[in-house]
């Protein structure tokens, strides 16, 4: 699946600290699968981890990478009321405490994110047509 635009509610997280919570928890180092599943378990609430690319043409960007409550990857556009207005679940302020994060809940437009997210069971929440994983606006 290529990236599509997507609207994130999450907390900035570094490759490092994902890096080390698979390594602490003894978690595969490319399976996104294991380290969501235990995140959940831990915080219940459903969970994104979303690779947010450089735009083309931005060679001295970054990819970046959010652990989210909230992901449509629809191409929906959200206002800035819309946005505002996800629900952020309390549990999952409280993802913090279990994997470094950088700063506070953001809410962001991402032209170029590829979402992964699983159930319980392991499948994929990424659906074809897109549906959001989380709560919505209110």
């Amino acid at each position: 699946m290529s990236p599509l635009p997507s609207c994130l509610v999450g907390y900035r997280v570094s490759p490092d600290a994902i890096k080390q919570y698979r390594v602490q928890h003894d978690l595969p180092e490319y399976n996104n699968r294991p380290l969501l599943q235990n995140l959940e378990s831990r915080v219940g609430v459903p969970l994104a981890l979303v690779r947010v690319e450089p735009g083309e043409g931005d060679a001295q960007a970054a990819t970046e990478y959010y652990l989210c409550c909230f992901a449509d990857y629809s191409g929906k556009s959200y206002d800035i009321e819309a946005l505002s207005a996800v629900l952020i679940p309390p549990a999952f302020l409280q993802l913090p405490e279990l994997i470094p994060v950088e700063g506070g809940v953001r809410r962001l437009f991402a032209p170029r994110a590829m979402v992964s997210s699983f159930d319980r069971e392991g499948k994929s929440r990424v659906k074809d047509p897109p549906s959001p994983i989380g709560s919505g606006p209110a």
